[in-house]
């Protein structure tokens, strides 16, 4: 029969868990469990309020406005054009790449074994299908 066991999904508990156990649908449940921010959001909220209070307090618009106003690119927009210049030349590396980690995944999930649980990267590396290094 079934057991039902239950686990504090801590770091250490997900790791042996996805890298030893055989049953698929019990990875996936200790994956996302071990997902989930319980009581971290009400933290973050608080953290954002904060920092609008600060930007506020400085005299800026927002957080990002204060916190851009000795940067490089000194505002929200500029860093919107800066990263979109960036994302433009990476489009098509990423898709390929996706497009092998994809490809790798559905060939693992018909023969998943405990010690093949992480995505695969390695034979993705062997296949040539990702490139390791710095970005260009």
């Amino acid at each position: 029969g079934e057991k039902e066991v239950q686990l504090m999904v801590t770091a250490e508990v997900m790791q042996a868990v996805l890298h030893h156990c055989p049953d698929r649908s019990v990875r996936k449940a200790v994956y996302f469990a071990g997902q989930k921010g319980a009581g971290k959001l009400a933290v973050l909220e608080d953290m954002l309020s904060k920092r609008h209070q600060l930007a506020s307090l400085m005299g800026a618009r927002s957080f990002a406005h204060y916190s851009l106003e000795d940067k490089l690119a000194s505002s929200p927009r500029q860093v919107r054009a800066l990263l979109s210049a960036i994302s433009t030349g990476l489009e098509s590396k990423v898709s390929a790449e996706l497009e092998g980690l994809l490809q790798l995944k559905r060939e693992m999930e018909d023969e998943s074994a405990p010690g093949e649980v992480p995505l695969g990267i390695a034979e993705l590396q062997e296949t040539g299908g990702a490139e390791g290094g710095a970005i260009e």
